[in-house]
């Protein structure tokens, strides 16, 4: 865990969230009471914005405003007042998470003819955030460069803070500490000028951050300890939250265990208070990880299933990562390298794609550890059989060196050396021969799939439609007719199924991601919440692998469905260079010995092995099946 990216900081916000009090609440009644009272269509607008920011808490009602006063400027075609109502919009989907509709509507922004150079500011601001969140950091720096060419032409002092503190927030994320530190100490500078005290505490963690990151930990503990207390001074507690974290993190570094968690443990219980799901989730991971450091390795495994929980319960992918790497690095620590391996293959679906190579580095460290524990395990399985073997190879070699003094031991020698050409021969033939019997089956599967689908398919729809006619020509109808459409219909139904099993339709038109999540949309959501995760699969692959990898998913769904007894099904599908990788797990009652000797887990032995390919199978009692497939591309 020595690695510094393994924990989990977050940048302290500029904006803080704020909590309707009464206070609150009773100048919105006030402000609504205005609406009413006054004639003013721009004074209107302005109304409706102003509450619309007041209800930052209430996404919804936020919303309702934000358009309300939106509406109105394009009906008097106030173009000030409309670049304003976009940049709050635009900001209003931001924090709602919905970037899509948070970029569109910033880029209508841009499209207003406004010269006003502080609400321009304002839009390229917003603009970075938005663009910075979608991992597209070259436009955020684009971005904020031009908020603050503008805004220092106008000294607007508080867009400066703004952009410099997001500028450097880029320039850290993507490694070039050195700039990030001095934007972040400009930015404290002006902060402090102008007595914005909440600012000069964001600034204050922010390098507290840098410092950390460069092992100036002593250094760090002092700005860290300066952002706590102007926030806990302003009664701030989502950033007292976070400063907590923050800390929690550098006593983890400065190896003060307790201390750290105490830091977390305050942090957690702030964040429950304010209903602040991704803090609870990043203080459980962090709570994990010093009980993995300090060898509680059991408890460490709890805190991040307690996250892994609460991330899916609320579709946190962020935390998806953290729970991976995380676990990954644990289970370095307790020497279970392929726990190890598999857990960090899982955090790469989730990483940014700007990600550090140390992250590739790190996985090939864990394979080769993964592969040679597995290596050692099979030549323990094989001694015994080496050492028979050597026997008998000893004593050829010696009746070999015995012959090879005449013409004998010549002849013998290339007698050995053609059965054993002979031998790799038949070897040969016989994967040619698998692999031609594989591409008949397929191809025949097809056929009967067409045949069936279009033949009699079409025969018996036919004939349904016919029959109806009929029927409604005579006017009249009987129970037993109501019955023999019945049954022409499921007739057709199950014939249709049984083509769609021979050869799914989804499979040939459209390749092996469709065609999983059309199986996976045929399940019971209620019984099996079944999730597909694909990484550099938007090209199709070999038809005969895609097929066989497709036969592979369904079988080791029917086997979750008929003894797993599992809430939950996740199938991770990642092409990389030289292999495609296929990993299936469950949360069921695990394997059982006569299930691992099943006739399904035999079917996807044998496929895989066709496609020379190879697996392991990771399964405990109550703790799930993982099955970690390797193909060859």
């Amino acid at each position: 865990m020595g690695n510094k990216k393994c924990y989990v900081s977050i940048l302290l916000f500029l904006i803080g969230t704020v909590h309707l009090c009464f206070a609150q609440q009773h100048k919105i009644d006030s402000l609504k009471q205005s609406i009413i009272q006054t004639s003013s269509d721009s004074i209107r607008i302005a109304t409706h914005y102003k509450i619309g920011q007041l209800y930052e808490n209430e996404p919804d009602s936020s919303l309702v405003y934000l358009d309300r006063g939106l509406k109105i400027s394009k009906q008097i075609n106030h173009q000030y007042l409309k670049q304003e109502g976009l940049n709050l919009l635009a900001d209003h989907w931001y924090y709602k998470g919905n970037l899509n509709e948070a970029l569109n509507t910033i880029e209508l922004a841009q499209k207003v003819n406004v010269s006003n150079q502080h609400l321009q500011t304002t839009t390229y601001i917003i603009l970075g955030k938005i663009v910075s969140e979608l991992g597209q950091h070259k436009e955020a720096v684009t971005a904020y460069l031009k908020a603050i060419r503008l805004g220092e032409a106008v000294l607007d002092t508080t867009n400066l803070i703004i952009a410099n503190t997001n500028l450097a927030n880029v320039y850290r994320y993507l490694g070039q500490q050195k700039e990030a530190l001095t934007l972040y100490h400009k930015s404290l500078e002006m902060s402090k000028l102008t007595k914005n005290r909440s600012y000069e505490a964001s600034n204050l963690g922010n390098i507290g951050i840098i410092y950390r990151n460069q092992g100036q930990l002593e250094k760090a503990l002092e700005f860290y300890t300066q952002s706590l207390d102007i926030h806990r001074e302003m009664g701030q507690r989502f950033h007292v939250a976070i400063d907590l974290m923050n800390l929690g993190v550098l006593y983890e570094n400065l190896e003060q265990f307790n201390k750290a968690k105490a830091s977390h443990f305050e942090s957690n219980k702030i964040s429950k208070a304010l209903k602040d799901d991704i803090g609870v989730v990043l203080t459980f991971i962090n709570l994990g990880i010093i009980e993995s450091k300090t060898k509680n390795f059991k408890r460490g495994l709890m805190y991040y299933d307690s996250a892994m929980v609460l991330s899916k319960k609320m579709e946190y992918k962020e935390g998806f990562k953290h729970y991976y790497l995380a676990k990954s690095e644990t289970y370095s620590l307790m020497k279970n390298h392929e726990a190890a391996y598999t857990n960090r293959l899982l955090f790469e679906q989730w990483k940014d794609t700007l990600e550090n190579e140390n992250h590739l580095n790190a996985i090939s460290e864990l394979e080769i550890k993964y592969e040679t524990e597995k290596k050692e395990n099979e030549l323990l399985k094989l001694n015994k059989q080496k050492q028979e073997d050597d026997i008998v190879i000893s004593n050829q070699n010696r009746k070999v060196k015995q012959l090879s003094f005449g013409l004998g031991g010549a002849l013998l020698l290339g007698l050995l050396a053609f059965l054993l050409f002979k031998q790799r021969l038949q070897n040969k033939k016989q994967n040619e021969l698998l692999l031609a019997i594989s591409e008949t089956q397929t191809a025949e599967r097809k056929r009967i799939s067409q045949d069936l689908h279009d033949s009699i398919g079409g025969s018996l729809a036919l004939t349904k439609n016919k029959l109806q006619n009929a029927l409604d020509k005579i006017k009249t109808t009987s129970p037993e007719m109501d019955e023999a459409i019945l049954a022409l219909n499921n007739t057709s139904n199950q014939v249709r199924q049984i083509s769609h099993n021979l050869m799914p339709g989804e499979l040939v038109r459209f390749g092996l991601v469709p065609a999983i999540n059309t199986l996976l949309e045929q399940l019971d959501a209620e019984e099996l919440h079944a999730q597909l995760y694909t990484t550099q699969m938007k090209n199709r692959i070999e038809p005969l692998t895609e097929i066989q990898l497709y036969r592979i998913v369904q079988e080791a769904i029917q086997n979750v469905i008929k003894h797993a007894k599992a809430k939950n099904l996740y199938i991770h599908l990642n092409r990389h260079k030289k292999h495609l990788s296929l990993i299936i797990e469950d949360d069921g009652i695990g394997m059982l010995p006569n299930i691992k000797e099943g006739l399904g887990l035999k079917n996807i032995e044998q496929r895989i092995k066709m496609l020379n390919g190879s697996f392991t199978a990771d399964s405990s009692e109550n703790k799930g099946t993982t099955l970690n497939i390797q193909i060859p591309m």
